[in-house]
């Protein structure tokens, strides 16, 4: 007994040194400008927060529970960048002490410590945008608590825990669709252990179905029943149901398989490829008797769900990938755990090592600004600090702004609500049945508004993903340029110039100033002297 305790002392002294470490790092950089999906959740927050439900204040194919999280942080933490950056850090501690519980489960004391160890880090991944807010770690965590109850459910065989168990699974689907691979992983997996391993009567399979399934239905429904008390239910079915399947479809699959490809490369090139080497060689055990087979299926179904989440849509954007971590990290735990003696933790450790070590500059050199250098390259993310810190400085109090381009942090760094519901121009852009209809919307919108800053957000990545717009910008381009230039004049220029610091440009320095790259910036102001009626039509 005195053995054990020494033992879960040793293994959660280790976990707590992971967690101290990891966040130490991300306390470093509690300043990293917020990046636009992160903007958007801000933003969406801010709204929230104000009594403005989602999808009427503001537009989103996105479910709801992102921003209730982002609303919640924002509440507790201040409405700032380091605020959301703290949060991240709670959410991110929870992360791994609930992998460190899940894993021990499966594969034992050992082998939960390397699991947690490895998700601690991993999860830093700049390769996966690991240390920006987005959603998935937010997902994360209630897949993580849903599988930890399962696990507990199946032991006791009561059913509350199994609706309990649905519960968390089902939040983790109102936080983001992609949760519902994982939801669906947990009630496919509660069937074939009740059947197989626990040899229950078909009559209690059927009630602890029943109870997951109830569990995992009720945060949607609960969601539904609240944007319909709000009445934001239609905006919530267009946006999420009628675009979303239309987004979805916009990406030919080839097009994102071999975005995956070129992303597999980085990632073989990279600093943390030890570390997912070890995770791979995981897999081996799952077939030997080393690993007790509702484990191994448990892990096999977990990396399964992992994998459907990161290629939903074919889009295999970098923050998926941080989806496949507690997956990956649980094998690298069976992988360590399966082989006895001292040289498979000096792997282990050496791995991790040389992880952080080959990400020194960006962990431990580089500042905040720079590090989004480096996993964003030139998109305008810390600009929408300093113009929003200019707009804020010389309007005055009562003013009012739209964003053309897909910078959502601008508003939020503002506190402003937009003079447009699109907060994201993407939709715009894109070759799915609605994008004419959209801009019809914004053109109306703004010149309604008759917003007194607008900012031009001229760079590719802000309005659009993939492909060209030539065809689908040709009416939105247009009527900008002609909107701008008799309602509005130019009152600063920010010109993003590659590998060399960005040009600022404000009032009399402006004239005659010519943006040398081809991300820049214009901050436009209105002319008074305009009438801001809306033309007749």
């Amino acid at each position: 007994m005195k053995k054990k305790n020494t033992g879960d002392r040793i293994a959660w002294t280790v976990v707590i040194a992971a967690i101290i470490a990891v966040s130490l790092i991300r306390f470093r950089l509690l300043g990293m400008p917020l990046e636009r999906d992160e903007g958007e959740y801000a933003y969406m927050a801010q709204l929230l927060l104000k009594g403005i439900p989602p999808y009427l204040g503001a537009y989103s194919m996105k479910f709801p529970g992102i921003y209730a999280a982002y609303a919640g942080i924002i509440a507790l933490f201040g409405h700032t960048i380091e605020g959301i950056r703290a949060g991240l850090i709670l959410v991110n501690t929870a992360n791994i002490l609930l992998l460190f519980l899940l894993a021990r489960r499966l594969i034992g004391t050992y082998g939960g410590v390397v699991a947690a160890a490895f998700y601690a880090f991993s999860s830093l991944d700049p390769n996966f945008f690991g240390l920006s807010a987005n959603a998935e770690h937010f997902v994360t965590l209630p897949v993580l608590a849903g599988s930890l109850v399962l696990l507990k459910a199946f032991e006791s065989g009561r059913n509350r825990l199994f609706l309990l168990s649905g519960l968390f699974f089902g939040a983790a689907v109102v936080v983001k669709q992609h949760g519902i691979f994982f939801g669906t992983f947990g009630f496919l997996y509660l069937l074939w252990h009740e059947h197989k391993i626990g040899n229950a009567a078909y009559a209690d399979i059927a009630k602890r179905a029943a109870s997951f399934a109830a569990g995992a239905a009720l945060p949607l429904a609960i969601t539904c029943a609240m944007l319909s008390a709000a009445g934001a239910f239609d905006k919530f079915w267009f946006w999420v149901v009628s675009y979303g399947s239309g987004y979805v479809n916009c990406l030919p699959s080839k097009t994102g398989f071999a975005e995956l490809a070129k992303k597999i490369s980085k990632i073989a090139l990279s600093p943390a490829m030890p570390i997912y080497f070890i995770a791979l060689a995981g897999v081996f055990p799952l077939f030997t008797r080393s690993v007790k087979k509702y484990a191994a299926v448990f892990i096999f179904g977990l990396l399964a769900a992992s994998f459907l989440s990161t290629a939903q849509g074919f889009y295999f954007r970098g923050h998926y990938f941080l989806f496949i971590l507690p997956a990956l990290s649980i094998l690298a735990g069976v992988a360590v755990s399966s082989l006895k003696g001292f040289l498979p933790c000096l792997l282990a450790v050496s791995a991790l090592v040389y992880f952080a070590y080959g990400n020194a500059d960006v962990f431990f050199r580089k500042t905040p600004v720079q590090v989004t250098r480096v996993m964003y390259g030139n998109n305008p993310f810390p600009e929408s600090v300093a113009i929003a810190e200019h707009i804020r400085s010389t309007a005055g109090k009562n003013y009012s702004i739209a964003v053309l381009g897909s910078e959502p942090q601008i508003y939020f760094y503002l506190d402003r609500q937009a003079s447009t519901k699109y907060a994201y121009m993407y939709p715009l852009l894109e070759p799915q049945p609605f994008f004419l209809a959209m801009q019809v919307e914004v053109v109306r919108d703004i010149t309604a508004a008759a917003p007194d800053y607008i900012v031009f957000v001229n760079a590719i990545s802000s309005w659009t993903e993939y492909g060209s717009f030539a065809e689908t910008g040709k009416h939105m381009f247009g009527w900008i340029d002609s909107y701008l230039s008799k309602k509005y004049y130019v009152i600063g220029v920010i010109d993003i110039i590659n590998g060399e610091p960005t040009v600022y440009r404000w009032g009399d320095p402006l004239a005659g100033y010519v943006p040398s790259s081809n991300c820049h910036i214009a901050v436009f102001k209105r002319r008074k002297a305009v009438s801001d009626t809306l033309p007749a039509h």
